[in-house]
């Protein structure tokens, strides 16, 4: 009898140690699969309660997760003409995404139940947005830069024109001014707005920017370049510097937690992959999706401490960080 507890005792060590080796290995994520037909993770955002992804079909589809039951989302299939959903983002109840079907629209969506409307801009290409002040600020992907300022109650807005500004790609908010930058290669372009008095100031950049994360005290700027690499930007004095340089080229996502980690992810084919940096030391972590290409969107879940992958395939997956 003490023979066979022993070898049960054995057993159970051998299962967690090979539990803890797999973690281990796949760089300490775990896959979700979506049903076929649900294709093409493009954008992500979380609020308070949930995760929203955007599926880039038309008609266009959002997913939402409950973080603490990944398996059992829910998806939301727009109507006719409603397509393409590109950027999110949550404000005061509702889920705000940029659709790309002609003529461009922006949606809002209760959070609650799914349901949704649709709204009509002045300019088109609605491809980055944020929440601020009880406002919509959406930046519009253009020759020259536009910022609309929506009311999400009834939709009526006000356009702003950034002059010398090109190709809105990010959009973030310290709690004064909107952060915006601007993908106009070889060079491009940082805008910040400030939302109180519409007033704005153009820096130019000598790297061309794609995404960026405003983490409280700095504004981390990615770049669309050969290799990649992370910008720290002090909006204090408006200097900055590379902070690391990646084995991988054009980050498409940056997202970033209270653990001074900043994640980004490369739309890099046949395998997906993310790099995590510690903003602290440099240090830098790379993981690798096998079997799960065009690492495409990131976001943060605050309440449970986990990071979200979303990727470009079909039918979409999504990979919770742990």
């Amino acid at each position: 009898m003490k023979k066979k507890f022993r070898l049960l005792i054995g057993l159970v060590v051998v299962i967690i140690l090979l539990v803890i080796f797999l973690t281990i290995l796949n760089g300490g994520y775990t896959m979700y699969n979506l049903s076929t037909g649900e294709d093409k993770s493009q954008m992500m955002c979380y609020n308070n309660s949930y995760i929203w992804g955007s599926l880039y079909t038309n008609p266009g589809k959002i997913v939402k997760f409950d973080p603490t039951n990944p398996a059992g989302y829910t998806i939301y299939i727009l109507g006719a003409g409603d397509g393409l959903p590109v950027d999110m983002c949550a404000g005061n109840g509702s889920i705000f995404s940029g659709l790309y079907t002609f003529p461009h629209k922006i949606m809002k969506m209760n959070a609650t139940d799914g349901t949704y409307t649709t709204f009509s801009l002045g300019s088109p290409s609605p491809a980055r947005m944020c929440y601020a002040n009880d406002y919509l600020w959406i930046m519009h992907d253009a020759t020259t830069t536009k910022i609309t300022k929506m009311d999400p109650n009834d939709g009526s807005y006000t356009e702003y024109t950034i002059l010398g500004h090109h190709d809105a790609c990010s959009a973030q908010f310290d709690g004064e001014w909107i952060w915006i930058t601007g993908n106009n290669p070889p060079n491009g372009f940082l805008a910040k707005f400030n939302v109180n008095n519409n007033s704005y100031v153009v820096y130019n950049l000598n790297f061309n920017p794609s995404e960026s994360y405003w983490d409280g005290t700095y504004l981390w700027i990615s770049s669309w370049t050969s290799p990649a690499k992370l910008v720290k930007y002090d909006t204090s004095d408006n200097t900055y510097s590379t902070f690391v340089t990646f084995d991988y080229n054009n980050i498409y996502d940056l997202g970033g937690d209270s653990n001074n980690r900043i994640w980004c992810t490369f739309d890099t084919t046949p395998t997906g992959v993310i790099t995590t940096t510690y903003t602290n030391n440099g240090t830098m972590i790379n993981t690798e999706f096998p079997g799960a290409a065009n690492a495409r969107c990131i976001t943060y879940d605050s309440d449970n401490d986990y990071g979200w992958v979303g990727f470009f395939i079909s039918p979409a997956s999504y990979a919770k960080l742990k």
